[in-house]
């Protein structure tokens, strides 16, 4: 026989719902989970960044940039690959690296980032610090004159002699 002892019986009682519980504790996980991702979360900077607006097409009856103030991009091919060095340890590698700048209204080239570059990192350093090096430009003009801002890729090979 049963102890009858230790038995609680609430007469008039109801069963209490037992997924009640689960939706509790799956909503406090919900809410746990939702502060964790909001806290790291990067916050936004409040500091202006300068953004150098461009144009990569000139538009019809517009002077491009100048190259040493009056020589066209032609020029300007010529004197990278003039003064193009390999660098040091390298020179038996074939490589390419595109370079992306822009040249500004005051005719400064700015914003050199490189676009893509080979596993050795030295090929794109050595176009970098090249390009920072480069003579004044005479900015590019649109039709009524005003300066402008005009953005170049520029692929830059390195080839071993044969």
């Amino acid at each position: 026989m049963k102890n009858m002892e230790n038995d609680v019986y609430v007469i008039g009682g109801k069963k209490r719902a037992h997924w009640l519980r689960y939706v509790i504790i799956a909503l406090c996980i919900a809410a746990g989970i939702a502060l964790w991702l909001a806290q790291g979360r990067p916050k936004r900077s409040t500091q202006p960044t300068q953004e150098l607006n461009a144009i990569e097409v000139l538009p019809e009856n517009a002077m491009s940039p100048k190259f040493d103030g009056q020589y066209d991009f032609s020029e300007f091919l010529k004197w990278v690959s003039a003064n193009i060095k390999y660098p040091k340890g390298l020179e038996s590698i074939e490589a390419k690296v595109v370079v992306a700048f822009v040249i500004t209204q005051e005719g400064d080239m700015a914003d050199i980032e490189i676009v893509s570059q080979p596993e050795q990192k030295a090929f794109g350093q050595q176009v970098v610090s090249l390009l920072k090096t480069c003579p004044k430009w005479a900015p590019a003009r649109l039709a009524d004159g005003t300066a402008t801002n005009m953005r170049y890729t520029l692929p830059v090979k390195f080839k071993t002699p044969q």
